[in-house]
């Protein structure tokens, strides 16, 4: 076998791989876990501490920089393989200038598709929304009182904030999730409810933060792009 064809051989070996790992991860990620999934010691927009990372994420980017590498060598386009769209989504992510950005959940399902992994079964039961006024956050004047009634609403849930401009709380009884993104001006951006369930979405905290925001801010659930 000459160099070529083993450098060949080593690419689809590492690729196979690569795509593997990437996709059994974009499930967790989408189902709400791994928030730092698309934070990277090369796209770190905000300087996270190293081991605050994902090591998952480290793992994959060495593997994604070999299948880039081996590509380089064969004189083949990095353009559409797995590598460089989990570079794509990394880059994407660490955008912090772009306020529409998607957080880790909608990044992940995103990839997923992109990967042509339809309807991942670790997450065919995982339930989305995204909640936003009639108008759009970016017009609405309320953030501060609206973020302080999620807190206090939401006190016995635990509280998670690994960036500057991200902040969730987890159901400890159920996994549910409630996001909220914020703009450089700590202005709302994006808000988001992830269930492991759709049972979850009726629990009563749940259903009462829903109609709170509803009654109060005139936030309503809007369907996922």
């Amino acid at each position: 076998m000459s160099v070529r064809e083993k450098q060949r051989a080593q690419l689809s070996t590492v690729e196979a791989e690569l795509r593997r790992r990437l996709i059994d991860s974009l499930k967790l990620v989408a189902r709400g876990e791994d928030s730092l999934f698309f934070t990277t010691a090369e796209f770190n927009p905000f300087g996270l501490p190293t081991h605050m990372l994902s090591k998952t994420s480290a793992e994959l980017s060495e593997l994604a920089a070999e299948a880039l590498q081996l590509r380089d060598l064969l004189g083949e386009s990095p353009s559409g393989s797995v590598a460089e769209m989990f570079r794509g989504a990394l880059r994407e992510a660490a955008d912090v200038a772009d306020q529409n950005r998607l957080g880790p959940a909608r990044s992940a399902m995103k990839l997923l598709d992109r990967l042509g992994n339809p309807q991942p079964a670790q997450i065919d039961s995982t339930v989305s929304h995204r909640l936003e006024p009639v108008s759009g956050w970016s017009r609405f004047s309320e953030s501060d009182a609206l973020v302080e009634f999620v807190s206090r609403h939401l006190s016995s849930w635990h509280y998670l904030s690994f960036t500057s401009d991200t902040s969730t709380w987890e159901n400890p009884s159920d996994g549910c999730l409630v996001n909220i993104a914020f703009t450089n001006t700590e202005s709302v951006r994006e808000f988001s409810i992830v269930a492991p369930v759709s049972s979850a979405l009726k629990s009563r905290s749940v259903s009462r933060l829903l109609e709170h925001l509803r009654d109060a801010y005139g936030v309503l659930v809007q369907p996922l792009a």
